[in-house]
């Protein structure tokens, strides 16, 4: 921002101020409000509280006084009209249908990807999924919270968990079920073996060693395409995915057979994979 004191440029002009000894607000006023005196709430007269640079003082001082205000009241009835052909108080329901059909489309560009939105009413959001096909109701907290965070909302096909606790329940569950039906006692977490690389679950008797790959953290390529970018990873699906296949290298280097279990086929195909482990296990037994 621009320092009218001493016609300079600053990237944070408040710090720079300080060098002035004068503080934002006083500068505010003087530089670019050009005003003496704090200005007042135009509805009680109450002195108005500053904000900042950009934005200078607050236009009331509270919400009470803002839907009080005739001036404000008549620019937002004039907006409403504008929107919406009617005032909230003569046809909320002529309202609601319109803002539930803006809804709709904002939503459905931003799921476009994953499904379709069939329906929007108010707080309610039916939505079909493209990859399973089923279709159902979500509450709109849910639905908006999962494309927040560029998740396919559909709770059959579970792509994503927000709640990455449940993820790691289902590898807890996972764990439990090779360690009671293995006579070696498996190790979690193991760091040693990769030099610093974790392995969810090993075996080290038998060399073994099992990653659970949630949908979301693994970027499962069922249902990511390579340039996705993981949120919470800061990294593309293909970086992801390299960093998978580099431990599959590690892990050949040291030996250690890795097999890799999909979340979306863990909760999905629960019984097949556990035959499977067992086959493994009773394998490497002799």
């Amino acid at each position: 921002m621009h320092c009218e004191i001493c016609n300079r440029d600053f990237e944070n002009l408040g710090q720079h101020l300080k060098s002035h000894k004068i503080d934002l607000k006083d500068y505010y006023k003087q530089y670019i409000g050009k005003c003496k005196d704090d200005p007042v709430c135009p509805t009680c007269g109450k002195i108005l509280k500053f904000s900042n640079l950009v934005n200078g003082f607050q236009k009331y001082c509270s919400m009470k006084c803002r839907n009080s205000n005739p001036d404000w009241k008549k620019k937002h009835d004039e907006l409403v009209l504008k929107k919406f052909g009617s005032l909230r108080n003569t046809d909320d329901e002529k309202i609601r249908q319109t803002k539930n059909a803006k809804t709709k489309n904002k939503l459905s560009f931003l799921v476009k990807a994953f499904g379709e939105v069939l329906d929007y009413k108010t707080a309610d959001v039916t939505y079909k999924c493209n990859v399973c096909k089923d279709a159902r109701h979500y509450s709109y907290n849910y639905f908006s919270h999962r494309i927040k965070y560029h998740m396919n909302p559909c709770n059959v096909c579970q792509k994503t968990l927000l709640n990455f606790k449940q993820s790691s329940r289902q590898e807890e569950e996972l764990f439990d079920f090779i360690k009671k039906n293995s006579d070696y006692e498996p190790e979690r977490h193991n760091r040693k073996i990769l030099d610093g690389q974790e392995l969810d679950i090993y075996l080290p008797e038998l060399n073994i060693a099992f990653e659970y790959d949630g949908t979301f953290w693994h970027m499962d390529k069922r249902f990511y395409n390579e340039n996705e970018i993981n949120p919470v990873k800061k990294m593309t699906a293909v970086e992801i995915w390299e960093a998978d296949k580099n431990k599959e290298v590690l892990c050949n280097e040291k030996s250690v057979k890795l097999y890799r279990i999909a979340e979306f086929d863990w909760i999905n195909n629960k019984e097949n994979i556990k035959k499977q482990i067992l086959t493994l296990i009773r394998r490497n037994h002799g």
